[in-house]
């Protein structure tokens, strides 16, 4: 086994996440990525739940709060393909950012950064609820970055798989790390409907009860609680209200 991967292993182990975070950014770094992101996105809508990044508070506070987290091209490429994908700013790039939109803005913007270069590596879990994947951006010369990842390739998609592994169970509703930022938008994941159902359902009412206070069917109550437990990724009604609570949805 790879020297690299043997001691990324060892860095993974244990429960701690700021622990795995440095872990991850220590075995990228040797390949000259100074930029990782971490991107969770909901599989049932393509909600962009939040990043783990190492780039400033200033600028991940900044597109949180723009346009830009809802049109970032790398995670509009996440959520519909599987392969990896480069992006050069210098070369021939295979992401292809359309002139005059707002992610063209977002890239000319990013490049005060020095992501000159980047791989997105997209990660489709077989289990749950969420599309996740890595943008790892570098300031090497384009000749020297395909050199790279010609060299590393498996490598990088090894410990991309691992470091994957172990931030997968973020809750990004709880998670405290200075790494993670959370999308503000996220709570709209349920509509007012389906967050008025969780309520009654917190309450302890029945579909039918349910139904009489809002005035609906009890079919459409049953519809919405489906619809709950698709996005929240929870088997029983029960495990709808606790995720709710947990994630900041009820209180």
């Amino acid at each position: 086994m790879d020297n690299l991967i043997a001691d990324l292993m060892d860095g993974l182990k244990g429960d701690e996440k700021q622990g795995i975070w440095d872990n991850a950014l220590v075995f990228f770094e040797q390949f000259g990525f100074h930029i990782t992101n971490y991107g969770m996105i909901h599989k049932a809508d393509g909600n962009m739940l939040g990043f783990h990044s190492n780039m400033t508070d200033d600028w991940m506070a900044y597109y949180m709060g723009s346009d830009y987290v809802q049109d970032d091209p790398w995670a509009d490429y996440v959520i519909s393909n599987e392969e990896p994908i480069l992006y050069s700013r210098e070369g021939e790039s295979e992401l292809i950012v359309p002139e005059g939109t707002i992610a063209e803005k977002m890239i000319q913007e990013v490049a005060d950064y020095q992501l000159d270069n980047s791989i997105c590596i997209p990660i489709h879990n077989k289990l749950g609820h969420l599309i996740t994947g890595f943008n790892l951006g570098s300031g090497l010369h384009h000749e020297e970055f395909n050199k790279m990842l010609d060299e590393n390739m498996d490598i990088i998609l090894l410990g991309a798989a691992l470091v994957n592994n172990q931030l997968l169970d973020t809750d990004p509703m709880t998670c405290k790390l200075s790494s993670w930022h959370a999308n503000p938008c996220y709570k709209s994941l349920l509509s007012e409907r389906e967050l008025e159902v969780l309520k009654w359902l917190s309450e302890g009412d029945r579909n039918d009860r349910i139904a009489q206070k809002m005035n609906i069917a009890s079919v459409t109550v049953n519809y919405h609680l489906k619809e709950i437990k698709r996005k929240l990724g929870a088997r029983t009604r029960e495990q709808s209200v606790a995720l709710a609570f947990k994630k900041g949805l009820l209180s």
